[in-house]
C-alpha cells in the first residue's frame, strides 16, 4: 500500500508544520503584543 504510506507520512509531516508554527507564531504574538503594549 504504497499511497497508505504516502498519505500518513503526509500527514506527519503536516503535523510536524503545524507544531513548528504554533511554536513559532504564539511566542512571536506575545512578544508583539507585549511590545505594542
Amino acid at each position: 500500500m504504497p499511497f497508505h504510506g504516502s498519505g500518513s507520512s503526509c500527514e506527519a509531516v503536516m503535523a510536524c508544520l503545524t507544531a513548528l508554527l504554533l511554536h513559532y507564531c504564539l511566542p512571536l504574538g506575545h512578544r508583539s503584543k507585549l511590545t505594542v503594549s
